[in-house]
């Protein structure tokens, strides 16, 4: 199959919190089995989910589930169909590949300094009508996006509360995604943006 992947669906999505808060959700999948049991039971395998540093990107890699509990069909025709691959590229684009070698974009867009969009881009081959494509962009944004919108909020919430401290961050690379190292990484590619 050689067609080029072209835009399907736009979803916007607001979020009451800064941007760099929504961009560290994205970046660790600790909260991913707690909090996304479609994500962790019906594509990614979270017990073998990593993400590490590439220059300014932030590579997520993981095995996914048994392909009878995937959530919708994953047979595309492409090769690496039953993979699962995700790239955060420092500050604010990312792009994922989900099994099925179904394309979708974040971009994040500050308002100000407790609001953001997150632009959800969705793409199929040559960008026609796709049923699986948008079956797959709504269930996502029915399960996935709104709890993350609500986990995000509820953070900025805390970080304006009084008694809020900032914690130490676990960091161990070898702990995959019960580490908070891509936290960290992102952290200080923040403060070296901002001094410059």
């Amino acid at each position: 199959m050689g067609a080029e992947l072209k835009p399907l669906q736009w979803v916007e999505i607001p979020a009451n919190c800064n941007w760099k808060v929504t961009v560290e959700n994205y970046s660790e999948c600790y909260h991913c089995s707690l909090r996304h049991p479609t994500f962790a039971n019906g594509v990614v395998k979270p017990s073998t989910y990593d993400i590490q540093p590439h220059g300014k990107c932030l590579r997520h890699t993981t095995e996914c589930q048994s392909l009878e509990d995937m959530t919708y069909d994953i047979n595309s025709g492409f090769e690496h169909y039953d993979e699962y691959s995700s790239w955060f590229l420092f500050p604010m684009f990312s792009a994922q590949v989900y099994p099925g070698n179904v394309l979708n974009t974040y971009h994040w867009r500050v308002i100000d300094d407790a609001h953001a969009v997150v632009w959800r881009g969705w793409y199929s081959a040559g960008g026609v009508e796709d049923a699986k494509v948008r079956a797959l962009a709504i269930q996502d944004r029915e399960t996935t996006v709104e709890k993350d919108i609500h986990l995000v909020e509820s953070v900025q919430r805390g970080l304006k509360s009084r008694g809020y401290v900032p914690g130490p961050l676990v960091v161990d690379h070898k702990s995959g995604v019960n580490a908070e190292h891509p936290v960290m990484h992102l952290q200080r590619w923040f403060k070296e943006a901002v001094d410059g």
